[in-house]
């Protein structure tokens, strides 16, 4: 059985470089939500839905550029179903593309890479587990 599960990051560009801001793309199972920045500071909501089986499900958050402008990408806070995580949040993992190297509970993405974290989806379609 499948379950309808949304998940929403919410972000803030850090750049020193002003001249050149990132782009970052959020997916899980498929679905992706992409985005640009426009200003230094900007804060942006990345959400994706997908109808997913009872279980654990990979969400990535990939800070797209490969320059070496100065900044970078803050998580601020996660939310799935519209409720927030937490301190869940610190069970993720973040590898710079560059160097390989991966840190686990960062919540900054001071280079380009990929930001990982699990999702539960419902089990037996009520509340999550």
């Amino acid at each position: 059985m499948k379950f309808p599960t949304t998940v929403s990051l919410l972000t803030r560009v850090d750049m020193r470089d002003k001249e050149t801001l990132p782009g970052a793309k959020l997916q899980m199972d498929g679905q992706v939500h992409e985005h640009r920045f426009t200003k230094d500071r900007e804060q942006y909501k990345f959400t994706v839905i997908s109808d997913l089986q009872a279980g654990d499900h990979p969400v990535e958050l990939q800070f797209i550029d490969s320059d070496d402008s100065q900044g970078g990408i803050e998580i601020i806070s996660m939310n799935v179903q519209g409720s927030p995580i937490g301190m869940a949040i610190y069970q993720c993992e973040y590898t710079q593309w560059q160097t390989g190297t991966t840190q686990r509970s960062h919540l900054y993405m001071g280079r380009p890479g990929v930001w990982k974290i699990n999702v539960k989806a419902p089990i037996g379609g009520v509340g999550f587990a």
